[in-house]
Order: structure tokens, then C-alpha cells, then sequence
């Protein structure tokens, strides 16, 4: 990988997405068109083992496994190359949504808190605790305020989106959570809307120095691990009038 690297943090493919689609706004996304996709995919989910075994895979994309890291792949296109790093969402026992990145071990939902941050650390894994509309109201914003007050395992970071338009303020516990040591890591997460598959990519953090050719997904776990800086972010949000229409389609479908 060249420097810097370009990391979207919260990716999904959903299954009626176009892939092929998917793939090109991606590169296309990205500068340089080389980056990584942080997947984070729900338990119905099962995009990462499809692509590793190249079902479905567009005309003129190819894919590279990697004998040391199950979790990572390589995707190369024409003039693209694409980092996909499988990663699971789960839903805490408390109504938290939490991204385990870099990891094929898929836990189920309603676990505490606690017990999947356990979890993580025991596995030296990091992970993302996503904000989103209407995911941090009322009491689950105060669990996640006391979470922070008392500390979390190294590689626990809060995250963004390209959802969050320009005229929503940045959420409180983003300055709280910077404080205490944590980044905020944002991505692109797209919604299971029409365009959705266009949206990967175009919102992201980055990290410095290159990257692992033979063990990527470890290799950036173990950065997101030992991160306690927020890293430059890159790409743009959505617009005031996008984010209205894909809330009501959101809630349409």
C-alpha cells in the first residue's frame, strides 16, 4: 500500500446491491483509487466469504487471500486495488451497536457491553462504537457517557458517518471520547437504499506508513489497537437534501 493509507471504517454489502457497482464507486471513490473497506456486516450477512470465494465477482476484478490473515482480501480492478476487511455489527445486550473490525469471529447479538469488550481485548481486536440517527438518545447516550468516563480496553473507539449531514453538530461524546485518549473513526456506512452502492469509500480516516503485504486486517488491527491520536479524516458528507430522502426511503423500505 502507498502512504497514506485510506481506511473507510463502516461498510456494508448488502444484497440487493449491484456489486459490480459497488466495486467501481469504491475505487472510484478513493483517492488514487487504493484504499481499504472495513466490512461490518450483520449476522444475515455473508459478503466477505462470497467475495473470498469470488462468487458474484464482476468481470475484470480479481481477488488475492492471504494464508496468514483469513481476514483480509485483495480486490484488483482495472487501474483499482481494494483492501476488504471482514469486521461484524453486533447489538449489545444495552442497545449498542458495535463494529468488531479486522476479525472472521462472528459473536451474537445481546451480549453486554462488558462481555464483548472482554471478548476483544482477550483477542487483542479493536473495535468501533458506531454514532448514528437516533443511536445515541437517552439512555443509551448515557450508558455510552459512563462507558467513557470509566475507561474502555485499549482499540475501543467511537465512530462517525458519511450520514451525519453538514447542518448536524458533532455529538458531545466525540470531544469527551478525544480526551480520554479515543479517535473517532468514520466511514462511509452505507444505507440499504437505491445508490447505497455507490457510497463506499468516500469517507474515511487514514493512517500513516505502509501496511503489511502479507497480514493487512492484523497489521491494522494492531495499529487501531495501539491508536490513542485521532487520525486525519478524508471525503465528504452527504448533502442536507440526500439525507432527508434516504431516511424516508430508509423507513419506507
Amino acid at each position: 500500500m502507498t502512504e497514506p493509507v485510506l481506511i473507510d471504517g463502516h461498510v456494508h454489502i448488502y444484497p440487493d446491491f449491484d456489486l459490480s457497482t459497488f466495486l467501481d464507486a469504491a475505487s472510484r471513490n478513493f483517492p488514487g483509487r487504493r484504499g481499504c473497506l472495513l466490512l461490518t456486516e450483520t449476522a444475515r450477512d455473508h459478503a466477505f466469504a462470497a467475495l473470498r470465494d469470488a462468487q458474484g465477482l464482476p468481470a475484470g476484478w480479481q481477488v488475492q487471500t492471504f494464508a496468514d490473515d483469513p481476514a483480509a482480501l485483495c480486490l484488483r480492478g482495472k487501474d483499482a486495488v481494494l483492501w476488504v476487511i471482514a469486521g461484524y455489527q453486533l447489538v449489545s445486550a444495552e442497545g449498542i451497536e458495535v463494529l468488531t473490525v479486522c476479525t472472521t469471529d462472528r459473536w451474537p447479538d445481546g451480549l453486554t457491553l462488558d462481555e464483548i469488550m472482554a471478548r476483544l481485548a482477550e483477542a487483542g481486536r479493536p473495535a468501533i462504537l458506531p454514532w448514528g440517527v437516533g443511536k445515541w438518545i437517552g439512555r443509551r447516550g448515557q450508558i455510552l457517557a459512563d462507558l467513557l468516563d470509566r475507561g474502555v480496553p485499549p482499540g475501543v473507539h467511537l465512530g462517525d458517518n458519511a450520514g451525519r449531514p453538514g447542518f448536524w453538530h458533532e455529538p458531545p461524546l466525540f470531544a469527551r471520547a478525544r480526551a480520554a485518549g479515543l479517535a473517532v473513526l468514520p466511514g462511509s456506512d452505507p444505507l440499504p437504499v437505491p445508490g447505497g452502492d455507490r457510497d463506499p469509500g468516500r469517507f474515511g480516516f487514514t493512517l500513516s506508513g505502509a501496511i503489511s503485504d502479507s497480514a493487512p486486517a492484523q497489521d491494522i488491527a494492531a495499529r487501531l489497537v495501539g491508536l490513542t491520536a485521532q487520525p486525519a479524516m478524508f471525503g465528504t458528507r452527504t448533502g442536507s437534501l440526500s439525507f432527508l430522502r434516504q431516511q424516508i426511503q430508509l423507513r419506507m423500505k
